[in-house]
């Protein structure tokens, strides 16, 4: 019996029980890569199958039915022609035969002692397992460790301001894996001697970036490089393929949060007394940087899509605009993911010259613009 005969529970990546709301958590969270929208990780035929599986779970109805259809199993039904003696004398009573106990009594008393054996058998088996993933948690093992921040799943719909602000960082070598932020654990596996099983060795955190080498054996376990010299074990069901980009792009997608307001502050260095006011063209969020002549980001803010905002405030000085528009502006990575474009205003001035500041910059008024990378605009 396939608890999951259409592989929705797997498609999803949550347990055959999960609740509701695990469901729902999940969808958002790979609908977030998957939208063919996305830039890199989207993709049009795995959305649509995505869709299906959350369609058929989402709903109550649909999901019990889909569960009633695992659990179902149709057996044909067996007839079996009476046996006859050959010469048999039907005239004569049969002879009266000793009865014994009732053999559905029997049959009875034998599957409750098998299911109550059962129960023991897996509650020790469950304390077991428990037993050896605190002992591995435990451990410290400081030659092979996660290259990715922990962090903890975060609802979609809330800002969490403890939120990590690093994405993973790079793993020397090809990066072609990284670990999925799906609900449960990833444990990394150590090879086993000869005959022995292989031994839990510790916990990896979502977004861990490593080398996927081969299969091991006959399981479903890869074995995986980590680090310099770390080897390691990993369920293939926990590892999603992907490069350092495509690894950082989820990371930043993952932990989006909750969209700032128009004229939101992100980030400020100095006060005083300046103004700016700052109108966005754009059918398109925006998030201008106004940089001092040495380089250093002295404030950044969000503005809205077509929206105007007034920023008081600011230290008196001389200042480089320079904005990113995009979709789905994420805080702990400080950029658009999806379809991101930054630029650089040439001109360098007070803050009564730039106001009100347009962006993007009307071309009739000859404005220098300039691309730049987004690693560029990320510095702060």
């Amino acid at each position: 019996m396939d608890p999951d005969p259409k592989g929705f529970y797997r498609l999803l990546g949550v347990d055959p029980a999960a609740p509701a709301a695990v469901i729902v958590a999940a969808f958002r969270r790979k609908a977030r890569l998957l939208h063919p929208d996305v830039p890199i990780t989207g993709d049009a035929e795995s959305f649509i199958e995505l869709k299906q599986a959350y369609d058929a779970l989402s709903d109550p109805i649909r999901r019990l039915d889909y569960d009633r259809t695992a659990r179902r199993q149709v057996e044909p039904a067996r007839t079996r022609a009476p046996i006859v003696a050959r010469d048999q004398d039907f005239s004569k009573p049969l002879p009266e035969r000793k009865r014994g106990p009732d053999l559905s009594i029997v049959i009875a008393i034998c599957i409750v002692l098998v299911t109550l054996a059962g129960i023991a058998l897996w509650n020790n088996n469950r304390a077991n397992r428990q037993a050896v993933l605190q002992e591995a948690s435990a451990r410290s093992r400081p030659a092979v460790r996660p290259n990715a921040p922990t962090v903890a799943f975060a609802d979609p719909n809330a800002d969490d301001p403890s939120l990590p602000r690093r994405p993973p960082t790079p793993l020397p070598g090809v990066t072609n894996y990284y670990i999925t932020p799906a609900p449960g654990r990833t444990i990394l596996w150590r090879a086993g001697n000869g005959t022995d099983p292989p031994q839990p060795e510790r916990e990896l955190v979502p977004f861990t970036a490593l080398q996927a080498l081969r299969r091991y054996g006959q399981t479903n376990l890869i074995e995986v490089r980590t680090s310099e010299t770390g080897l390691g074990l990993v369920d293939a069901t926990r590892l999603i393929p992907g490069n350092m980009a495509v690894a950082r792009r989820a990371f930043c997608a993952h932990h989006a949060g909750v969209l700032p307001g128009n004229g939101d502050v992100l980030r400020q260095t100095g006060t005083g007394t300046g103004r700016l006011v700052v109108r966005n063209r754009s059918l398109q969020p925006a998030v201008l940087k106004l940089r001092t002549p040495d380089g250093r980001s002295a404030i950044s803010v969000f503005i809205g899509p077509n929206a105007e905002a007034e920023i008081n405030g600011l230290p008196d000085g001389d200042y480089r605009p320079e904005y990113a528009i995009g979709e789905m502006w994420s805080r702990p990575c400080g950029l658009f993911v999806g379809g991101m474009r930054a630029q650089r205003l040439g001109a360098t001035g007070p803050l009564a010259a730039l106001t009100p500041l347009v962006i993007p910059p009307d071309p009739a008024a000859s404005v220098v613009l300039s691309d730049i990378l987004d690693a560029d605009f990320i510095r702060e």
